[in-house]
């Protein structure tokens, strides 16, 4: 796994796996407490692709067919909200 430039990484709790997994990635301890809280469904991306590692919410395949379905593609008040709320969730989990 040293010659991987970016990595998708989801939850984990298993020690070895979040060795094998963050493995190369600067300041690893740092990042192996955030994967250990992180919940379900989510993901913290490092590696080149991304100027800053980031944690991400991984929508189920109805949700994205929802959005696309929709005749209004952009956001609405509503779902900035539930965005906001999910990402204080996610940082409140780390804090």
């Amino acid at each position: 796994m040293s010659q991987l430039g970016n990595r998708i990484i989801l939850s984990l709790k298993e020690s070895k796996d979040l060795d094998h997994a963050l493995s190369g990635v600067p300041k690893s301890s740092v990042w192996s407490n955030i994967v250990q809280t992180i919940p379900a469904r989510t993901a913290l991306i490092v590696g080149d692709a991304v100027r800053v590692p980031t944690v991400i919410d991984v929508m189920d395949y109805s949700t994205i067919q929802k959005h696309l379905e929709r005749e209004d593609k952009r956001m609405t008040g509503e779902d900035i909200r539930k965005v906001a709320k999910n990402a204080e969730r996610i940082v409140g989990s780390i804090r």
